[in-house]
């Protein structure tokens, strides 16, 4: 029902990621690096279509705010793309099955750790 997992992509990039049915709901990103901090609360689907992106840097912390002119503005180059395939009959190139199979190699990857635990 809850999964936390630690994915190391080498060179020193890793991703903590956690996921939960039984948890509240989270739904921010945040991005630590060395010399900066990204937070975004509500990546997806802001309230009010206003993102924003809290950024930290030595101590300092300021918002950025982003207006989305229209709530469903983050799927427009993705319907765009798969109406242009449609039309043109060819498959979406946007995910292919190569990245499909490398998605559940990881996703495999992470049951097998947590049975293991």
């Amino acid at each position: 029902m809850t999964l936390s997992g630690a994915l190391d992509f080498g060179g020193g990039f890793v991703a903590h990621i956690l996921c939960s049915f039984e948890s509240e709901g989270v739904y921010g990103i945040e991005v630590i690096g060395t010399d900066a901090k990204l937070v975004v609360p509500n990546p997806w689907l802001p309230p009010g279509g206003v993102g924003e992106i809290q950024v930290t840097r030595g101590g300092q912390a300021e918002v950025v705010r982003l207006a989305a002119p229209h709530p469903l503005s983050h799927f427009a180059a993705e319907i765009e793309h798969f109406a242009e395939c449609a039309r043109e009959n060819r498959v979406p190139t946007m995910v292919t099955e190569a990245d499909s199979r490398e998605n559940m190699r990881v996703i495999e990857a992470l049951m097998k750790s947590a049975r293991a635990a």
